[in-house]
C-alpha cells in the first residue's frame, strides 16, 4: 500500500504533505519579499530624487509579505478535508487579517506621506491645520470600508444592517447632538480662520497655544505646559481672543507719587517717560503719559505704551520698569503709598 494515500483524520498523506508545502511556500515567499525588498528595491529607491518610492517601499513591504504568508495559509488549508466549522472560521480570520493588514498598509502610507509631504517647513499655516483632519477622514474612511467588508464576508446583507441602523437615527442623532455641534465648530473654526495651528488664542479660563485642530475638538498647550482638549462647540458659543494677530501688545502702567511733588518735576517726569519709551527700540511710537487721577493719597500718572509685535514682551517691560525706578530716582521723585494721619 502507498503511504501517500494512507488516510489520517479524513485526509491522505499526500493532502497533508501538499498543504504544509503551500504553508512553506507561502512562508519562504514572504521571507524573500522582505530581504527583496529591504536589500534591493529599497537601495534602488534611495537612489532616486524623490522620497516617494522609498515611503511605498518601506511601508508596503511589511504587509504585502504577511498577505503571501497568509495565502499561504489559505491555499494549504484548502487542501485539506476539515469539519465545516474548523473551515469556516479559518476562512473568516484568515480574511479578517487580510483586511486588517491592508488597512492598515494603507492608514501608515498616508501617514508617511502626510508627514513628509505636508510638513510645517513644505506647507502654508493654513493648509497645515487641514491637514490634520484630512487624515483622520480618509483613516475613518478606509477602516469604514474594511469592517464593511469583515461584517459582508461573515455572511450578514450589510444593506439590511445600514437601513436598520436608519431606524435608530432619530435617537442617535438626538444622543449625538454634541458631537455633531462639535463638528460644526470645527468647520466654522476652518471656514472663519479663527486661528491657525501655533497661535496663541484664549478662550475662557485658558491662554496657550493651539497644537492640534480636529473635527471635534482642539487640543491647546497652555502657558503652564499642559495640554488641554476643548470641544470644538466652544469656539462658536464663547468669545475667542487671537493673541497672535495683535500687531502690538498695550502695556499700561500706573505710577503714584506724593501730593507734595512740584507741578515742574511732575511735567519733567512726563517728558521723561515719553522720551523712555521712544528711545526703547521694541516699543512703538505710540506713547500716551497723562496725570489722569487725584486719588486718595497719590497723583496718578498714568503711562501706556505699545510692545513691537515679535519683540520679547517681559524683557521690553523689565527694561522700561528698571529704567522708571532709575529716573524716579535721579529726580528724587516718591512713590505714594496708603498713609494714614492720626490727629490728637
Amino acid at each position: 500500500m502507498n503511504i501517500l494515500s494512507t488516510i489520517y483524520f479524513g485526509n491522505t498523506v499526500q493532502n497533508y504533505a501538499i498543504a504544509f508545502g503551500l504553508i512553506f511556500i507561502g512562508l519562504f515567499l514572504a521571507r524573500s519579499i522582505t530581504w527583496f525588498a529591504k536589500n534591493i528595491l529599497l537601495r534602488l529607491a534611495q537612489k532616486s530624487e524623490t522620497r516617494l518610492d522609498d515611503i511605498i517601499v518601506e511601508r508596503l513591504e511589511n504587509p504585502f509579505a504577511s498577505i503571501v504568508m497568509l495565502m499561504g495559509f489559505e491555499l494549504g488549508l484548502s487542501q485539506l478535508v476539515l469539519p465545516q466549522a474548523i473551515t469556516f472560521w479559518a476562512d473568516q480570520i484568515i480574511f479578517i487579517l487580510m483586511t486588517f493588514i491592508v488597512a492598515q498598509g494603507v492608514s501608515g502610507l498616508i501617514n508617511a506621506l502626510t508627514e513628509e509631504y505636508f510638513s510645517t517647513e513644505k506647507v502654508s499655516a493654513s493648509s497645515m491645520q487641514v491637514v490634520p483632519v484630512l487624515r483622520k477622514a480618509l483613516h475613518f474612511f478606509i477602516w469604514t470600508i474594511a469592517v464593511i467588508m469583515m461584517i459582508n464576508h461573515a455572511g450578514y446583507n450589510v444593506t439590511s444592517l445600514l437601513a436598520g441602523l436608519g431606524l435608530g437615527g432619530l435617537a442617535f442623532a438626538m444622543a449625538s447632538k454634541d458631537y455633531i455641534s462639535n463638528i460644526f465648530g470645527g468647520v466654522t473654526v476652518f471656514t472663519d480662520k479663527t486661528f491657525k495651528i501655533k497661535d496663541r488664542v484664549r478662550i475662557g479660563a485658558y491662554d496657550g497655544t493651539i497644537e492640534e485642530i480636529g473635527l471635534r475638538s482642539t487640543q491647546l498647550k497652555t502657558l503652564d505646559g499642559t495640554i488641554v482638549t476643548i470641544p470644538n462647540s466652544q469656539f462658536t458659543g464663547s468669545m475667542v481672543e487671537n493673541v497672535s494677530k495683535e500687531t502690538a501688545r498695550k502695556i499700561k502702567i500706573n505710577l503714584g507719587i506724593v501730593y507734595e511733588t512740584p507741578i515742574k518735576k511732575i511735567e519733567k517726569i512726563q517728558k521723561i517717560l515719553e522720551k523712555m519709551a521712544k528711545d526703547n527700540p521694541d516699543v512703538k511710537d505710540d506713547v500716551i503719559v497723562s496725570l489722569n487721577q487725584f486719588g486718595d493719597f497719590a497723583l496718578n500718572i498714568l503711562f501706556i505704551f505699545y510692545v513691537k509685535k515679535g519683540a520679547d514682551i517681559l524683557k521690553t517691560i523689565n527694561d522700561i520698569h528698571i529704567e522708571i525706578l532709575k529716573q524716579f530716582e535721579k529726580e528724587k521723585i516718591e512713590f505714594a503709598y496708603p498713609t494714614r494721619r492720626v490727629i490728637k
